[in-house]
Parts: structure tokens; C-alpha cells; sequence
């Protein structure tokens, strides 16, 4: 973003404000959500051979992998968005 007579330093300094200013209106709210579902896989393959006429039967057992859970953070959209309207309301542009 850039800002007339504004320096880099200056930009950050006000990104930070922003920033701290966004996490008092919507602080970190964490959700757990389910990142994988629960599913079956193929698992080894065991075979037992007949020895009286060399038949062969096989069977492949099913495996067993739980889902995934994975956390995020659900106002961490809505602190973008406060952030870049505080930038906006200082006079910050986004650049050309």
C-alpha cells in the first residue's frame, strides 16, 4: 500500500496499529473442523495356497483410517478486512 510523503517504516508502524486495533474488535476464535473424512483403505494381502491342487485364495483386508482434525481461526477474514478499512480511513491506497 502506499500513502504520499509515507515511508515503508511508516507503513509498517500503521499495519501493526491495524493490526492490534482488528484483534481487540474480532480476537482469534478457534474451530475444530474435520480436515479429512473417516475411510476404508486397502490393507495387506494374506494368501493361502491348498497343497492337495494348487488352488490359491486370497483376501485383502480392509484397514481402518480415522478422520483428520485440523483447527482454524473463523474471524481471521473479518480482522483482514477491519485492518485494510483502518489502512483505507489513514489515508493508505492500495499501489497501481
Amino acid at each position: 500500500m502506499t500513502k504520499p510523503g509515507a515511508s515503508a517504516q511508516d507503513f509498517d508502524v500503521a499495519l501493526e496499529r491495524c493490526k492490534a486495533e482488528a484483534y481487540l474488535q474480532m480476537p482469534a476464535q478457534r474451530e475444530t473442523y474435520i480436515s479429512r473424512q473417516a475411510y476404508y483403505s486397502d490393507g495387506p494381502e494374506t494368501c493361502i495356497s491348498n497343497a492337495s491342487n494348487s488352488a490359491k485364495f486370497c483376501h485383502r483386508e480392509k484397514v481402518w483410517n480415522p478422520p483428520v482434525t485440523s483447527t482454524r481461526d473463523v474471524n481471521a477474514d473479518a480482522r483482514e478486512t477491519l485492518t485494510r478499512s483502518c489502512l483505507y480511513s489513514d489515508g493508505w491506497r492500495p499501489e497501481q
